[in-house]
């Protein structure tokens, strides 16, 4: 017998189902173009949040070109300093323009800034307002749900929430500034004078983010998986090493074509593996020893 959870009504006809389904997806929605008008509200403020990552990026390659022009000056004392910097003061760290990485994104497209501030303010929104989402369709959902199975979905929802935002966290804080340095530090000063355009960043930033978010489910794929059966976690051990493989490659596909941001990507990755793998073999059900049934 089915157990109902919800303020639903035992015996519903699929009118008054989809009429329950259609509300509460009206509630999720309404909360989430809420939590919108309040980040456009104070979308400057948004705005800054997101280029946090970007200021960081920034200073790291700020310090290395500024580390390399005071070498060459070290090197030979007859090159002027105000051949890199604005004026000949020691204390001044202002470099010439041609110089300078540029902690402005560059804006290239009419309507550009007013789009990307908007997408950043609807990313905002659905980050605060997408659980309630969630929870109005899993309290659609569960009413149908027997209470095993309401059970084993309420011991994976929560963590999973939790690693998809911890996902998100680790791109924002580390793989796009890290990546943003590493990936422009092979220019030198003389090479050529950095800016990176707004909307660029924003793909650059959500597309790491996200993906990073959805590889932070692996280990619950894998305990999940382990706890019905369909993969025993020898098996996952057994195949470690095609896991590591395949994780670089999905790091080579995820983020742009150099190894320190694959490797960003890819460690992260194999890190999981393994604590999926040790939880699967602490949660997986215990296989039945046949030997030790009594006998007929």
């Amino acid at each position: 017998m089915v157990t109902n959870t919800s303020s639903q009504p035992e015996g519903m006809t699929l009118g008054e189902h989809l009429d329950e389904l259609r509300i509460r997806i009206f509630k999720g929605i309404v909360a989430v173009f809420l939590c919108l008008i309040v980040a456009w509200t104070f979308r400057d403020a948004v705005y800054q949040v997101f280029l946090v990552p970007f200021d960081k990026g920034i200073e790291m390659l700020r310090v290395d070109w500024t580390a390399e022009i005071d070498e060459r000056l070290a090197a030979d004392p007859s090159i002027p300093r105000t051949e890199f910097y604005m004026t000949a003061d020691p204390t001044d760290v202002r470099l010439l323009s041609k110089y300078e990485v540029s902690n402005r994104p560059l804006v290239t497209a009419i309507g550009e800034g007013f789009m990307t501030k908007l997408k950043v303010c609807l990313y905002f929104a659905m980050f605060a307002g997408g659980p309630y989402l969630l929870w109005q369709l899993w309290s659609f959902i569960a009413a149908g749900l027997y209470k095993t199975e309401r059970r084993a979905v309420l011991s994976f929802f929560p963590a999973s929430i939790v690693l998809f935002f911890a996902g998100v966290l680790f791109g924002y804080f580390v793989l796009v500034p890290y990546g943003m340095y590493y990936l422009s530090g092979e220019l030198s000063p003389d090479e050529g004078w950095i800016g990176f355009k707004l909307d660029t960043y924003f793909t650059f930033i959500s597309t790491l983010c996200l993906a990073l978010g959805a590889i932070f489910q692996l280990p619950l794929v894998m305990i999940a998986l382990a706890r019905v059966g369909l993969v025993a976690p020898p098996t996952y051990a057994h195949y470690r090493g095609h896991f590591v493989l395949a994780a670089f490659v999905i790091g080579a596909i995820l983020t742009p074509p150099d190894a320190v941001t694959q490797t960003m990507m890819a460690g992260p990755m194999v890190v999981l593996y393994e604590i999926g793998l040790w939880a699967s073999r602490w949660l997986a059900p215990k296989p039945i020893d046949l030997s030790e049934r009594p006998k007929l």
